[in-house]
């Protein structure tokens, strides 16, 4: 993850705490972290998974503005949507910047919510 990514990903998990709090948010390590990509069990997850207490989880992977996944990205992402986007209670989305993925964690909880 990129500074600017990481940056983005401190103020997200930041507002939610004061935001939501009843939302538990946690961040992924990427496959940068790790000396051995094999020491990760699914290689291109999301940067957040935020769990709300109803039972729906949100996969949310953050870029810059002008960001781009990486092909492992891509790849979770397909792996994803073919195995869980008939699944009403998961949902995956990128963010391209800060104020999008504001806008998609509170649509994703007033979803949920009404």
């Amino acid at each position: 993850m990129n500074r600017v990514e990481s940056v983005i990903q401190s103020s997200i998990i930041r507002w939610m705490k004061e935001a939501y709090p009843h939302v538990m948010i946690t961040a992924t390590a990427n496959e940068k972290n790790y000396k051995e990509t094999r020491q990760i069990g699914s290689l291109g997850i999301t940067d957040l998974l935020l769990f709300h207490p109803k039972g729906d989880v949100l996969f949310l992977e953050l870029k810059k503005i002008k960001g781009t996944l990486l092909q492992s990205q891509k790849d979770w992402n397909a792996n994803f949507d073919a195995r869980f986007a008939p699944t009403k209670n998961y949902t995956r989305a990128v963010a391209y910047g800060y104020n999008e993925a504001l806008k998609i964690i509170s649509d994703w909880i007033a979803n949920i919510e009404t």
